[in-house]
């Protein structure tokens, strides 16, 4: 009995990522998505209905859609990047393939020498080879990676999930994992305004929770703000209106006033060198942390002088 219920569990599980996973790839402009998604959403909302084994369900399938998106959405950061460098727009206009070369072989000597050397030379630097595209690894039955609007719907999917799996009781899951995204983070410096959107009202969202959740192990903590915080200084605006209104604006940055306060000391110094650092070449005012950076510099130059005073003391 117990071994036909947990098959119907891993039953409900595959459902529930199978639906996630049409909804990465389903396009935007399809009239099938709104209806994967209204989909999706009545899965994850029966099964909270129910007992928690299926809010456990939720927060699996969740969590390694959630995984997948971030997948995707690196996947396509990273080949848009390629697209707009000057070698990815060379290969492009010389290969209506995008980098899927002739093989070799199939060149006559000493040719196929030559273009297997320019293949090698070009390869590290624009993510093509001769052989295959490395980028195009589980997303290559998408329409094209390298479409800003593909990775905003990717940003916005996963604003979706982060929101449906603490609803489900995952905060924990979605932090550690979003914590863990730098090169994703990275990425999103350079991504569009719609991206970044999205990607930071996520970021502020899952602050806000772990200011609310103690138990946070301080490392994922300082990974989380170390990893997000230079994209909320740089994002200015969300492309079709700003990412918050000034009273969010003002409640958000007194909670990331409290998470880095919460910080050890040494710990503190780095998540403020970084902000200041993002801060000071941003056109944006938000978020400032000049207070937490006066209470830091306070603390510590009165640590030091208390220090001196002790070991005074002892000689």
């Amino acid at each position: 009995m117990w071994m036909v219920f947990e098959e119907l569990a891993d039953s409900c599980v595959w459902l529930c990522l199978q639906v996630l996973r049409l909804v990465n790839d389903v396009p935007a402009s399809s009239n099938k998505y709104l209806f994967l998604l209204d989909m999706a959403d009545r899965l994850i909302k029966e099964n909270r209905m129910e007992s928690g084994k299926y809010t456990s369900i939720n927060r699996a399938a969740l969590r390694r859609g959630f995984s997948r998106t971030i997948n995707l959405l690196g996947q396509s950061l990273e080949s848009r990047g390629q697209n707009q460098s000057f070698l990815g727009r060379l290969v492009n206009q010389i290969l209506p393939s995008g980098g899927a070369l002739v093989p070799s072989m199939a060149i006559p000597e000493p040719f196929g020498k030559i273009w297997s050397f320019v293949g090698n030379v070009l390869s590290p630097l624009t993510g093509w080879s001769l052989s295959k595209r490395p980028i195009h690894t589980e997303a290559a039955r998408l329409a094209n990676l390298a479409d800003s609007d593909i990775a905003e719907k990717f940003a916005k999917e996963l604003l979706w999930m982060t929101q449906k799996l603490i609803a489900c009781g995952g905060m924990e899951d979605v932090v550690q994992q979003w914590s863990s995204a730098s090169p994703l983070a990275e990425l999103s410096l350079c991504a569009s305004p719609k991206v970044q959107k999205s990607l930071v009202r996520l970021s502020a969202l899952l602050c806000k929770g772990v200011v609310e959740n103690t138990g946070t192990p301080h490392e994922v903590c300082v990974n989380l703000i170390l990893a997000w915080l230079p994209l909320l200084c740089i994002a200015t605006h969300g492309g079709d209106g700003p990412i918050f209104n000034s009273l969010e604006k003002g409640d958000l940055e007194r909670e990331l006033e409290r998470l880095v306060v919460s910080l050890p000391e040494t710990d503190q110094e780095q998540v403020l060198s970084t902000w200041l650092e993002h801060y000071a070449m941003s056109q944006s005012e938000w978020p400032n942390l000049q207070n937490c950076y006066n209470a830091w510099c306070y603390t510590t130059r009165k640590l030091e002088l208390d220090m001196s005073k002790v070991m005074k003391l002892g000689c």
